[in-house]
């Protein structure tokens, strides 16, 4: 009575001023110091029954494995389960749930299913103890048979067992398995207990069925908080942001407040959204109605204003923080990383460094991404070299990471060796490549290697077909294409997104097949083919092909009145097909919109330092000498036949100033730039806004034969790799 009501003190008085010692007043002070989680002395106790010659029982040895269970001490609860078997007792209902537990608990299933199968198994306790094992062991699949298992055998399911049953259908997102549950449920009034009504709600949402948790919502007749978490998290989960935002305010007004789960939930709602007007309400709703705020929701609040493009508002969080933890730090990474802000992350790197935490793979993936979208090769190789010094350079995730990051960085053939250096890749390793090959107009390479990883077993994704795909159109394969794009559809099941619609739009575009395009548009089942008509409208653009051009042009300015690019299109076809009349127009109409060209510039690292450029750039330091050098360039590749393409300049000028105007390219510079200030043999490597010229092209081809140097530039399309007076996309771009 006393241990039952924690008075534990007074049944250990009771239990010390008893005359009669027997095993079963042994078993219940045990018992008690264990179900109170106080195993030492539970342990003690036992050891001091053994000392008095008496024997323990099964409800002895099941109230000390439960207390190991309890703690995860697998070595003593074996202990105790070997003693039993040496004591010849049987397995009753009681030491084999415990043992179960702890094998379960130890990641040790086999010997969990090995005590199950040599019990009874009349006792739901049993049931729920075996399914509970397979779930946490991550065989979901396995905890759906048990709980088959146990129906067929005639074991009345409880709440215990539903709850994890529930949980089991959610994870493994079978919709049909779980509605006949819910049958289940409401026939056995079991769904009027709240905690199953959410557990239902959850359930429905992960199995991207909104409509029924609501109706489940709605028919509760009270909620507590966990039930309007479970609602808030399922639309987030299914994207549903502004319903989620919708329904917390409704929470508000509810009566029950939000809890620091809500307000998490939230945050990353306004996160996925990028709405920093709810971001910031969020905020302030915390800061007045919480003393205290925990670790994981200032994390959340530095992700949310990262991912809103405040990276400034996340920095000002962290520094807040009393008490950081590994994620603390990952986020604040991240955040700098997602806003480009390399220098920044790596301030914070060496911070890391200094205050000796212990970095994961994670922290190292982000800081070479970081380096990867704002293409600082030396900094990279710099993460690289620290990398090769830890116990993490082995971790495939940080490999997938140096292989992004050096493509993306104009360094493929580092990229190459880190991928044939793998001991093992995943689908992400071969992505990455195949990508990186993409984006250098190596498609015949993408391809070998899509084969390759085919033939290893490996099963490709989505972004592994958008990879092999971008890698066709960039090098004209138009049947290998297509027939990728059917691949993915009738071998693997899956569904083309936007982005690979796309993709087979540019590679028939290309080729000069522009009708084919415009029909395979008409086809695509998209809910907005804005992105689809304006890859169309670049290619009208290349092949002059001003009809169509206009077509889809006037397609997508309906569907996307503000969009500049389309504008600039449209100008750009009627200027080369000298229409200046029309070309003057589309002008008008963008300046009455306030719409700009985007202006173009190119950027170079050198010593860790960037340097910008724009058409003819006044403004850099060297510029004198730049100027002088580029015009050596000129003169020397005119004597090798280079003539400047002044028709590719899109003003209504005289062919002087057109010349002028094309001289002086933001990338010619840069390039101009990186030829005097980089040691000789090394490759420069130059990053443009825009996509490049043909007259550039021609340059640049040129500039490397004379200079020896190779030349990487990446456009907004992809790599050119200049070498020898050839480029690796073959003229083909």
């Amino acid at each position: 009575m006393y241990a039952a009501c924690d008075f534990l003190d007074h049944a250990r008085q009771v239990f010390e001023e008893s005359i009669h010692y027997d095993a079963s007043l042994w078993n219940s002070i045990i018992s008690a110091y264990s179900r109170h989680g106080l195993w030492d002395e539970s342990f003690h106790l036992f050891s001091e029954m053994l000392v008095q010659g008496l024997r323990p029982n099964e409800r002895t040895y099941g109230s000390l494995i439960g207390a190991f269970a309890s703690v995860g001490d697998l070595k003593f609860g074996k202990g105790m389960h070997g003693f039993a078997i040496k004591q010849g007792l049987n397995l009753d209902s009681t030491m084999g749930n415990t043992l179960i537990t702890l094998y379960s608990k130890s990641r040790i299933l086999e010997e969990a299913i090995r005590v199950f199968n040599n019990m009874a198994r009349e006792n739901t306790v049993t049931w729920n103890a075996m399914i509970s094992g397979y779930e946490r062991n991550g065989f979901d699949t396995g905890a759906l048979d048990v709980f088959r298992d146990m129906q067929v055998e005639g074991v009345e399911p409880n709440r215990v067992t539903m709850l994890s049953v529930l949980s089991v259908v959610a994870s493994l997102r079978v919709l049909n398995q779980g509605m006949e549950l819910h049958g289940w449920l409401i026939k056995s009034g079991l769904e009027e207990d709240v905690s199953i009504s959410n557990s239902i709600i959850t359930m429905y949402a992960k199995c991207s069925d909104l409509s029924r948790a609501k109706k489940v919502f709605k028919s509760m007749p009270s909620h507590d908080i966990v039930s309007w978490n479970a609602m808030l998290s399922g639309h987030l989960q299914n994207k549903q942001t502004e319903d989620s935002f919708n329904l917390f305010y409704e929470l508000i007004f509810s009566g029950i407040s939000p809890d620091k789960a809500s307000l998490n939930i939230m945050l990353s709602a306004s996160s996925a959204s990028a709405s920093l007007g709810s971001g910031r309400e969020i905020h302030a709703y915390l800061l007045k109605n919480f003393c205290e705020v925990d670790v994981s929701t200032y994390n959340g609040l530095m992700t949310m204003y990262a991912n809103c493009g405040r990276p400034l508002f996340a920095k000002i969080v962290f520094e807040k923080m009393g008490r950081r933890d590994l994620c603390s730090w990952n986020a604040m990474l991240d955040g700098y990383s997602s806003n480009e802000y390399p220098h920044d992350a790596n301030r914070l790197f060496m911070d890391m460094h200094r205050h000796r935490i212990e970095l994961d793979d994670l922290t190292l993936s982000i800081l070479l991404t970081t380096c990867g979208k704002s293409t600082a090769l030396e900094l990279g190789k710099q993460f690289h070299g620290f990398i090769f010094k830890t116990k993490l350079q082995s971790s495939r995730s940080i490999q997938n990471a140096l292989i992004s990051m050096y493509g993306k960085c104009g360094s493929i053939s580092d990229a190459e060796t880190i991928f044939l250096k793998m001991i093992e890749r995943d689908v992400f390793s071969w992505t990455a490549m195949i990508t990186e090959y993409a984006h250098y107009g190596r498609g015949l390479e993408a391809l070998r290697l899509f084969e390759e990883m085919r033939f290893n077993g490996i099963e490709p994704n989505s972004i592994t077909f958008l990879g092999v795909l971008t890698g066709c159109a960039h090098a004209g394969l138009l049947q290998e294409g297509s027939h990728c794009f059917k691949s993915m559809i009738l071998d693997y099941h899956m569904t083309p997104q936007k982005e690979h619609y796309a993709c087979i739009v540019d590679l028939l575009g290309r080729a000069g097949q522009l009708y084919k395009a415009r029909d395979f548009i008409k086809t695509a089942p998209l809910e907005s083919q804005s992105c689809l008509w304006k890859v169309l409208l670049g290619a009208c653009h290349v092949h002059k092909e001003l009809e169509l051009g206009v077509h889809a042009a006037k397609i997508v300015l309906e569907l996307e009145p503000s969009d500049e690019t389309a504008y600039v299109l449209l100008y750009n076809m009627y200027a080369s097909c000298g229409k200046w009349e029309h070309a003057v127009q589309v002008r008008r109409e963008m300046k009455s919109r306030g719409l700009k060209k985007e202006f173009g510039c190119s950027w170079i690292e050198i010593n860790n330092h960037k340097h910008e450029f724009v058409a003819g750039d006044v403004f850099h330091p060297l510029i004198k000498k730049i100027r002088a050098k580029l015009q050596d360039l000129d003169v020397r590749i005119s004597e090798l036949g280079y003539v400047p393409l002044t028709e590719l300049v899109l003003h209504d000028v005289d062919e002087v100033q057109k010349e002028a105007i094309i001289q002086n390219h933001s990338e010619k510079l840069a390039v101009s730039f990186g030829l005097l200030s980089s040691p000789l043999g090394k490759p420069i490597r130059v990053i443009k806004n825009l996509r490049i010229c043909g007259d550039c092209h021609n340059w640049m081809k040129l500039v490397s034969l004379i200079e020896t140097r190779e030349i990487v530039l990446r456009d907004s399309r992809r790599f050119h790799c200049f070498r020898e007076g050839t480029c690796s996309c073959s003229d083909y771009w």
